[in-house]
């Protein structure tokens, strides 16, 4: 699926709000992560390669966010060495096949570590001692962290493999409670080896037709020569299960800067972080642990990539937020078999509490792997298809899952060409709708604006909501709409945009 890079006016209008609240957040004493360009879709740290390693090299550092009701949190988080703190942490890319080696400089005033779920045979190295990672006892025999730590000022480096593609989280396992909910937390991806994406793979990628049968692309009508096309552009999340040389069909993604999206979700509890920045402040290091907390849990704020709505609609690296880099809002056009038959890819994480259930308005999408692992089997050469089309998808704490997304126009709009469904003028409440309207229901087009909005959206585009269905999460510290909320933004076709002349980027 063709996305885009660009953002539309109304995302700029935020950015001015953003900026207006910024100026009332206090800086962290700590260095933000640096400037750097603007973006969409998933931000990749791909570290350097030493010695035959992929190495990554990062800090545990304090420093502050913010939230859009104007709210600063002073948290706790990973950064890359020399860019300073941002939360989440850096999203760690690697390929199968790879050493990688983590390396991390404690700047906290507390032992911490990192816990890497799903990879198996991870070993430490702290200067002093070294092995396979394990549970860490003090003297009395009481378990203080899950894996070994590096203690303040000093470092420590893990060491794995990553044998199996997929999406993981990284995240603190000292005193896990607390260190987790303050932010050390991020994503390590993983993406297959030495697979190429052919024309006849993009051919026999399915094409759901509404039916219970289920047809590819060759069956919808895509030639060849529109395969090999599509294919330049595509990659693959997983590979097949019975030929691990061949990527799977439902795992083909677009290959597009912005057609790899990440979800990282999360919430806060800003007293627990107010709490930890007093002890601090005060010196009581002795404080800064889970169990000294005195009041009960209770979360208040809901982010996806640290961020709360509306700051989610905001680009990568949107400079009113550089400790917050990591936008959350995907960039689509409609399904064609044709033309544009690749779907997005979306990652989600779950670093909260609770299992969180996310909805995407307009479009089911397809749950393609959970937990790093692709859902499907084989028996004898068969493979048995877990896969599913989700309206809700189920994320469980410190889990992950992975699907693909795909705007059809089901009707055939087409205001161009002459093909219009009768739309009736909206009237008495239905005048009222927000500012992400053009003013028509069709692609590409503009027409009349609701009472009291000035601008019309960029190019005619279209804004779906994609959110937590719990509602009470939605919210910025109680006040609806806010929290684990973003939008999908679906631009006309491109050939749509050259002939009508439109600005989408």
């Amino acid at each position: 699926m063709k996305l885009t890079s660009k953002r539309s006016p109304m995302v700029l209008v935020l950015a001015l709000f953003c900026i207006a609240l910024a100026t009332l957040v206090p800086i962290s004493p700590k260095t933000n992560a640096a400037f750097a360009a603007e973006s969409e879709g998933m931000l990749c740290t791909n570290g350097t390669i030493v010695g035959g390693y992929r190495t990554f090299n990062l800090v545990a550092t304090d420093g502050y966010t913010s939230e859009p009701d104007g709210n600063s949190i002073y948290d706790w988080s990973y950064g890359v060495m020399g860019n300073g703190f941002q939360l989440p942490g850096p999203i760690l890319c690697a390929n199968t096949g790879e050493v990688i080696d983590i390396t991390l400089t404690n700047q906290l005033p507390v032992a911490t570590s990192i816990q890497l779920p799903g990879f198996t045979n991870v070993t430490y190295n702290d200067g002093i001692s070294s092995g396979a990672v394990g549970p860490v006892f003090d003297a009395t025999g009481a378990m203080i962290s899950l894996v070994p730590q590096a203690a303040p000022g000093s470092s420590i480096t893990y060491r794995f493999k990553a044998n199996n593609a997929g999406t993981y989280v990284y995240q603190s396992g000292t005193d896990p409670q607390l260190q987790v909910q303050m932010g050390l937390f991020g994503a390590i991806v993983v993406r297959p080896a030495g697979i190429s994406v052919t024309a006849d793979d993009v051919l026999n990628i399915p094409y759901y037709d509404g039916t219970a049968s289920q047809l590819t692309n060759a069956d919808a009508g895509m030639s060849a020569g529109e395969a090999a096309t599509l294919a330049s552009n595509a990659k693959c999340a997983y590979p097949s299960i019975n030929n691990p040389a061949k990527c799977d069909p439902l795992a083909i993604y677009d290959g597009a800067v912005d057609g790899e999206n990440i979800l990282i979700l999360s919430e806060i509890d800003p007293a627990i972080h107010t709490f930890m920045e007093q002890a601090f402040t005060a010196g009581d290091l002795a404080s800064l642990n889970w169990n000294s907390y005195p009041i009960g849990y209770e979360a208040h704020y809901f982010m996806i990539n640290g961020r709360s709505m509306p700051d989610t609609l905001a680009p990568n690296n949107a400079p009113w937020m550089p400790w917050q880099p990591y936008g959350a809002m995907a960039h689509v056009q409609p399904w064609d078999v044709h033309v544009n038959a690749l779907d997005a890819l979306l990652r989600y994480i779950n670093v909260g509490n609770a299992a969180y259930d996310f909805h995407p308005h307009s479009n089911h999408e397809h749950v393609i792997a959970q937990d790093g692992a692709l859902m499907k089997g084989s028996t004898a050469g068969v493979v048995n298809d877990n896969t599913e089309e989700k309206f809700n998808i189920l994320i469980n704490p410190g889990g992950s899952v992975d699907a693909t997304f795909r705007w059809t126009n089901e009707e055939s709009y087409d205001d161009v060409n002459g093909f219009r469904v009768p739309v009736a003028q909206p009237n008495g409440p239905n005048l009222n709708q927000g500012s992400y309207w053009s003013g028509s229901p069709y692609l590409g087009s503009e027409g009349l604006l609701n009472p009291g909005v000035l601008t019309k959206s960029q190019c005619g585009e279209y804004y779906h909501v994609a959110h937590n269905h719990d509602l009470t999460q939605v919210t910025n510290y109680g006040i609806t709409f806010g929290g684990m909320m973003t939008l999908i933004k679906v631009e006309p076709p491109a050939a749509l945009q050259t002939r009508m002349n439109l600005k989408c980027n």
